[in-house]
């Protein structure tokens, strides 16, 4: 049931994305062309109710056609001129906000230059808990096509939150509760914000292909776990229910000692994107990584 459940998240999430591009879509379909049409028909209507409202109650021009047909067409000219402006700036800032928050998946053309993106862009306080872990990675599921190059991955839909995700309204109760907790706690890692990761390829396996993650630049980078580890779905009733943020509890379970964890679930938020090298590479990266960096 546990591997189904695996499974189902990683084509539900790959659903998730479907909908989500095809929604935005339609969206900027209706956007691109029935919405200006729209909103050029409207000063049409409003130039022929004002100009009907002006002339009520005023004496006639010498010439009153002439006189307001030529401030009709000034007047309308430019409420037009002004929609179109409007109109396109919105279709233009619409389509910028589609497009950078459409999942963006770039390859990496080799896992040498994998461990130079990471040595130069990957969150530095994560690389040093990593090292001092003696090199214990994260791991994610990732959809098995993706197992031929690492990549970088940016706009990871966020789907904790989502009942698809585990095929379970309970678990969206779950982590809906977890998020007022953490809330309460002034967190900046929440379920509604980032993904899980676990320190057990095999248990990444279940989702699709297994891949340690590398989270990029120094901000926006934020890990989470339980004091005495273990998954956070579903969570045995007798387990901690005390979560661990990382750089905020400090003298408590560290992030390396996390690492080290057997099996152990790590929320990770990872504004920027992260890199993810499948485990097919990881004797290389490895080697990479430790000729790289030294305590």
């Amino acid at each position: 049931a546990k591997s189904y459940r695996y499974r189902n998240r990683n084509r539900n999430r790959e659903s998730l994305v479907l909908r989500i591009a095809m929604a935005k879509y339609m969206v900027a379909l209706f956007t691109c062309t029935l919405f200006p049409c729209l909103l050029l028909l409207i000063p049409h209507l409003c130039l022929s109710f004002t100009s009907n409202y002006d002339r009520v109650g005023q004496a006639p021009a010498p010439n009153p056609r002439h006189d307001c047909g030529l401030r009709a067409i000034s007047d309308r000219k430019d409420f037009i001129q002004s929609t179109i402006t409007y109109a396109v700036g919105g279709i233009v800032l619409f389509n910028h906000q589609s497009a950078t928050a459409a999942l963006d998946i770039k390859p990496v053309a080799s896992v040498h230059e994998a461990v130079e993106l990471i040595s130069n862009k990957c969150n530095r306080r994560y690389l040093y808990n990593v090292v001092s872990s003696d090199y214990n990675f994260l791991y994610r599921g990732l959809d098995p096509s993706e197992d031929q190059n690492p990549t970088v991955r940016s706009n990871e839909p966020c789907d904790l939150l989502n009942s698809d995700t585990y095929g379970s309204d309970a678990a969206v109760s779950y982590f809906a509760a977890l998020e007022k907790n953490m809330v309460a706690k002034n967190s900046p890692i929440l379920p509604s914000n980032a993904h899980l990761g676990t320190t057990c390829p095999k248990a990444a396996a279940d989702w699709g292909i297994a891949a340690s993650i590398w989270p990029i630049g120094e901000d926006g980078v934020d890990f989470a776990w339980f004091a005495d580890g273990g998954l956070f779905w579903p969570r045995n009733e007798d387990a901690s229910k005390e979560v661990i943020i990382d750089g905020r509890d400090c003298g408590k379970v560290s992030l390396d000692d996390a690492l080290v964890g057997d099996a152990w679930e790590i929320l990770f938020s990872a504004d920027n994107g992260f890199v993810a090298v499948p485990v097919k590479f990881e004797a290389e990266l490895r080697k990479g990584l430790q000729r790289s960096f030294t305590i």
